[in-house]
């Protein structure tokens, strides 16, 4: 082995992992409240929650018949597992994507999150959802 390659990898090291540190956690938490919500019919307080870029995209009336659209073809949210995740950094800021294995009483489904950071807080961006049964 070269020992000159070895301090230069550290360096590389060191620095891809000295940027400002994404709370994976706290996204983590906020696809729980997200399936709390959507299990209580509480569309109004996701919309409420999301980013300002998802309300510019969607008006809450749009959001809302959506959402009632998962709960009617694939019934309440029962479990999920996290499958992928990614964090990515823009001029406009962080964001964490969320792919999930989800379990609901009609089905199973592919859920995707992607949540923007604000301020140190987790604000839905995006959701995706792709299941057999939802067609």
């Amino acid at each position: 082995m070269n020992f000159k390659i070895v301090p230069i990898l550290l360096l590389a090291l060191l620095l891809t992992s000295c940027g400002k540190g994404v709370d994976i956690d706290s996204a983590k938490l906020s696809v729980k409240d997200f399936h709390l919500l959507l299990n209580n019919n509480k569309f109004k307080e996701i919309y409420s929650g999301s980013s300002r870029e998802l309300k510019d995209y969607d008006k809450e009336d749009t959001l809302s018949t959506n959402l009632q659209a998962v709960i009617t073809n694939l019934g309440k949210h029962k479990e999920s597992k996290v499958t992928a995740w990614k964090v990515s950094t823009a001029l406009s800021g962080q964001a964490v994507i969320l792919t999930y294995d989800s379990v609901f009483e009609k089905g199973a489904a592919l859920e995707q999150f992607t949540f923007k950071i604000e301020d140190g807080k987790t604000k839905l961006l995006n959701y995706n959802i792709k299941s057999k049964a939802s067609r």
